[in-house]
């Protein structure tokens, strides 16, 4: 009778093995998807940000572009070529309240602090 021979690997590790083969594909494909995912998110928020950006910078412009308009317009006063910054200043002062209460617009005090910008930072004013 021929010498019987053990196995070369015991019952135990050969379903120990088929076990992680098929659950081995399966986290290496859960790891790819996440990456894909986690990368995906990365540049969707990217992409949020920029834009978001971009609708501050206009905004920004606008209120720039608002208040040299502004400027310009004071700039042309009779007033102001007369000399008579007292006059001028209550002119703009009492259109800036009624702007202020029609728009609800609370850009004067910037526009006001690029007309008369020593004026404005040696006295306290309050809008």
């Amino acid at each position: 009778m021929p010498a019987s021979r053990s196995p070369a690997f015991s019952f135990r590790t050969i379903l120990f093995l088929i076990a992680i083969a098929g659950v081995l594909p399966a986290i290496v494909f859960s790891g790819v998807l996440l990456k894909r995912f986690a990368e995906n998110e990365r540049l969707r928020t990217e992409r949020a940000l920029v834009d978001s950006t971009k609708a501050i910078a206009r905004g920004i412009d606008a209120q720039f572009n608002t208040a040299e308009a502004a400027i310009l317009a004071l700039a042309s006063s009779a007033l102001l070529q007369a000399g008579n910054i007292a006059q001028f200043e209550k002119r703009v002062r009492r259109y800036s309240l009624r702007a202020r209460t029609c728009c609800k617009a609370q850009k004067f005090p910037l526009l006001f602090f690029l007309c008369f910008p020593y004026y404005s930072l040696n006295r306290r004013l309050r809008f």
